[in-house]
This record gives structure tokens, sequence and C-alpha cells, in this order.
């Protein structure tokens, strides 16, 4: 029987683009990982650390937010339906977790369920564009701030999103970026977390060691 293959019905990558990535590896240029770490940081702000995978940098901002004085003894809120990898990452972190509802209309926080969440504790927050989809980040950030808490922003779907004239990937004190296959921003695997909370602006790494 004859072999075949078969194209993806759709990619990002231009030829161009595959063109310049291959040489940036030629002796004399920029170090890659250096290049795409100031276009994150110049972009979207912050401190840009990168990780193995969006799943990788979710779990590394858990472990580094309850760390912050004040949050680590509470449970993290995630929504109720989203990626798998939000558990994962949990489960990773050892954190404890507590689950609030999305609006089915709109796949953003049900805000009434978030206000319970909170009111039992939580403190850390991860909120997310599911499929692109716009939500309201000044309601949630203000409802998070309100009681002293952390703004986890999941912008594994959100890049290319933008709210009332910010773009997705600079609303949290702490950004998840995914470059998986599907994404928005897809290099075929590979993450980042992006750093503005002065709480979580620290150059103690140890947090590190067990982001896995």
């Amino acid at each position: 029987m004859p072999l075949r293959s078969q194209l993806p019905g759709y990619s990002p990558l231009s030829a161009r683009a595959l063109a310049r990535s291959l040489a940036s590896v030629l002796p004399g240029t920029p170090e890659p990982v250096e290049v795409l770490r100031s276009l994150l940081t110049d972009r979207f702000g912050g401190r840009a650390l990168l990780l193995g995978s969006g799943t990788q940098a979710l779990q590394a901002a858990l472990q580094l937010a309850t760390r912050v004085p004040g949050l680590g003894d509470s449970p993290v809120a995630l929504p109720a339906y989203s990626c798998f990898d939000l558990i994962t990452a949990a489960a990773g972190a050892g954190v404890k977790v507590d689950f609030y509802d999305l609006d089915p209309a709109t796949l953003s926080p049900d805000m009434d369920s978030l206000d319970r969440v909170l009111a039992r504790g939580a403190r850390v927050v991860v909120a997310g564009n599911l499929y692109g989809l716009p939500l309201d980040w000044d309601d949630v950030r203000s409802r998070v701030e309100a009681v002293g808490g952390l703004l986890i922003e999941d912008a594994a779907q959100g890049l290319g999103s933008a709210w009332r004239g910010g773009e997705g990937g600079t609303f949290g004190g702490l950004t998840v970026l995914s470059f998986g296959r599907g994404k928005g921003w897809t290099g075929g695997g590979g993450g980042a977390l992006l750093l503005r909370d002065p709480r979580v602006l620290t150059d103690d790494r140890s947090w590190t060691r067990q982001a896995g």
C-alpha cells in the first residue's frame, strides 16, 4: 500500500517565518531565547520567564503566587469549565482549589459564583479567554483586588483578544502564555510566564525547582 502524507489544514507559519527561524541559528545572530524573551517583555510588559509548556507556566505561576504572604494557605479559584491542563497544573503545584461557574452564554466568569468562592477564602484567581472570547477583566480584577488577592491571567487561548484597548496577555498580575499546537501564537510547543505584580517580582528562583 503506498504511503501518503497530508499537510495540516491550516498553519499560521509562513515560509518567510520558517526561513527567518532557520537563519536565527546561524553564527553571529542573537540568541533566539533572548530575542523571544525581549519580544514578550516589549509587547506584554513584565518580566518574561520561558518554560516548557503553558501547563508548566501555570504550575510555576501557582507555586509563585502561593509564596506571597497571606496567599499561601488559601485555595486557588479555577473555572469549573476549562482545559484539563488547569487541573494538571494545580495538582503539580500541590495547591487546594475551589471552582467558580462560567456564564454559559459568554464563557466569562459568573460574578456571583466568583464572589462566593472569594467569600470562602480563595485569594488566587485563575481566569482566561476560552476560545479567545473576551471577558470583563476590569470587573474580575476589581473583585480580586478587593480581597487582597492575585489574578492569574490564563492567556493560552487569549492572544489576539482585546478588552477596552488592552491586549490579551496584559491583564494579570501573572500571565500564562502557551505556544503549543492550535494556539494563537504557535511554535509547536513551549510556554511563558509574565510577572507584573510587585509581590511576585523576585530573584529567588527556588520556587521553579519543582515546576515541571
